[in-house]
């Protein structure tokens, strides 16, 4: 059921199938399945119609058509190509295919953006990908302030944030909690789930790395995935979105054998430390999408 706002100020409402959103300018809220302590729940989204965020285009985006809001390949994008710095290798990332592009704004990385070219890149974006902001160990201040400022609606943790932390974010984000897949295995994972979910707020998506002592990703290093294919549960129906040293040449062995949702590449489409090769962009693009067909 979608609540509407009228020009009277009386409300409507409409019926629509869990998980979709309507492009009427009408809509000021959305269903979207999360996780919490208890499990599984589909709660509603607050969606302004006056300040469309920059990622939605005219059509909604894969994510709010799922059929089963409860499904867990019901997630806001399928390949992202994080670390993105300029207008070229985001307008190069849409037409190689892919849904969603990552803004790192973790000021010792690499790939940094500042706020001004990070606008710049959402603009010439004009709503044809996800945008993700990446932040590691920022406070929550300036998540809010930023994401607020250039709207983006979806965040990735990637730091050592607490478990708490979430609930001090905005109620509208998405949030995307990067782990590392370290000794604690998958019970470590698990039980960082459980105390988000205690803490009040648990992610929309995980997202699993590589452990590099010291770094926050984009090392070309990859996860266990012999760990994660065998212990496909953990985390419930929650998207699962895999990352860490994935290439061109081996992304739908991941894809196959993982069976994440999505994929998150960085360092493996690039000539150097955050500048993109579109070609090969095109290529992780095309595996990954023939590679997810086959599940």
């Amino acid at each position: 059921m979608v609540a509407s706002a009228r020009a009277d100020g009386k409300k409507s409402t409409r019926q629509t199938t869990a998980g979709q959103i309507s492009t009427s300018r009408e809509v000021q809220v959305f269903e979207q399945p999360i996780l919490t302590k208890t499990g599984l729940k589909v709660v509603r989204r607050p969606f302004d119609s006056q300040k469309v965020p920059r990622w939605f285009s005219t059509q909604p985006p894969s994510w709010l058509q799922c059929n089963s809001p409860l499904a867990s390949r019901c997630v806001m994008f399928q390949i992202k190509v994080c670390g993105i710095t300029n207008v070229v290798d985001a307008k190069a990332a849409v037409a190689a295919g892919v849904d969603a592009i990552g803004l790192n704004f973790y000021r010792p990385s690499k790939r940094y953006v500042t706020a001004a070219r990070a606008e710049a890149i959402l603009d010439s974006l004009a709503g044809q990908a996800r945008v993700v902001a990446l932040f590691a160990d920022e406070v929550s201040a300036e998540i809010n302030e930023m994401t607020e400022r250039l709207n983006i609606q979806t965040v990735q943790l990637h730091g050592n944030e607490p478990a708490a932390f979430l609930t001090q974010l905005r109620s509208d984000l998405t949030i995307i909690r990067a782990r590392r897949l370290d000794r604690g295995g998958i019970d470590a994972l698990k039980d960082d789930l459980q105390a988000c979910g205690e803490a009040g707020r648990a992610p929309d998506a995980m997202l699993i790395d590589s452990l590099v002592p010291g770094e926050f990703g984009g090392t070309g290093h990859t996860a266990d995935w012999d760990i994660l294919a065998s212990n496909r549960t953990w985390h419930e129906k929650l998207p699962l979105i895999l990352a860490g040293g994935l290439t061109p040449e081996n992304v739908a062995t991941a894809i196959s054998q993982v069976q994440p949702t999505a994929v998150d590449v960085a360092s493996g489409v690039e000539k150097s430390p955050g500048v993109k090769d579109a070609a090969i962009m095109q290529a992780f693009a095309k595996r990954a999408t023939a590679a997810f067909a086959t599940l």
